[in-house]
């Protein structure tokens, strides 16, 4: 296990000037390069990790003070700005001076509101598990937050437990019948899909003989995700199950969503799937994707039609 980190607060008081905000921006941008240089050196996960936390520390701050800037020109704040001293500042000028866009801003402001035990959480998690930190955990967890939530509500997001709508589910057994196997799954999920057998994390779906007709919507952080789809590409055909229908992310410059495409019938979702976490809806940043392993392909394209597209079939 890795040892606890200790997380500095956060707060408007971190920059104290326009001239510390567009430091802090241009230290971010480098930061991003680091991680990357890291990377292609083959530095080992804890390190690549220091380096994304450290850039996330960086954009708190900015989201912090971006968070304690007025809408409008000529609003009063209590921002001591030397170098502008004629001039409120407001969170278009910082968006002007800086070079970073409001939507970017935005998400540094939700990353603010993730709870320090939060980000510690996923730092030491992402360790455990050989895997790199992601910024969109820490910004889904901290719009929980921002948007009312409990700070124990944000572990539901942190981008594996991603539960398929009753709709999707619907659909499948619409072209699978029963599903025998949910591979990748828990007890909440269970009480949707209804598969006769699931196999749950402490279970590793992984190491498991498949069978039947299986529903897999695997976990989407990577390596994860690979191997389960490479996993029931190898049990379609070694003969070890009749039919398997995938749902995943429209990660279409992954090698192993190519995989996918280049054997089996696929359907690109018309918008984005609306995800749950028990007591929560949640979606995604990106739309997803179908595929079907099996002899029935024209049930899976009808089955699906309403909510998604089969491109050039």
């Amino acid at each position: 296990m890795t040892t606890s980190i200790a997380i500095a607060p956060f707060s408007a008081g971190s920059i104290t000037s326009l001239q510390d905000a567009k430091a802090l921006a241009s230290q971010v941008k480098g930061a991003h390069e680091m991680k990357r240089v890291a990377a292609t050196l083959g530095k080992s996960i804890p390190e690549i990790n220091d380096f994304a936390l450290r850039t996330i520390e960086m954009k708190q701050q900015l989201g912090s003070w971006y968070e304690s800037l007025p809408d409008e020109r000529g609003k009063r704040n209590d921002l001591t700005l030397s170098e502008r001293s004629d001039e409120v500042l407001n969170k278009a000028k910082a968006q002007e001076e800086t070079g970073i866009s409001r939507d970017s801003f935005n998400k540094f402001v939700n990353m603010a509101y993730c709870p320090e035990e939060v980000l510690e959480k996923h730092f030491n998690k992402a360790n455990d598990d050989g895997t790199i930190l992601k910024e969109e955990a820490i910004e889904r967890a901290g719009k929980v937050v921002r948007n009312g939530g409990k700070p124990e509500e944000c572990d539901s997001y942190d981008g594996n437990r991603w539960y398929t709508p009753t709709e999707v589910i619907d659909a499948a057994k619409t072209v699978l019948g029963a599903i025998d196997l949910d591979p990748a799954s828990d007890e909440a999920a269970n009480e949707h899909v209804g598969a006769a057998q699931i196999f749950t994390e402490e279970d590793n779906g992984l190491e498991q003989d498949w069978h039947g007709n299986v529903w897999l919507n695997p976990p989407y952080s990577y390596p994860h995700v690979e191997h389960f789809c490479d996993k029931a590409i190898a049990e379609y055909q070694a003969g070890n199950i009749d039919q398997c229908i995938v749902l995943v992310n429209n990660c279409t410059d992954a090698k192993w969503f190519m995989r996918l495409a280049e054997n089996f019938p696929m359907m690109f979702s018309k918008g984005r799937f609306k995800f749950w976490n028990p007591g929560h809806a949640c979606q995604t940043r990106q739309g997803q994707a179908l595929f079907y392993m099996g002899q029935h392909k024209k049930q899976f394209f009808n089955a699906f039609a309403n909510f998604a597209y089969a491109p050039n079939s």
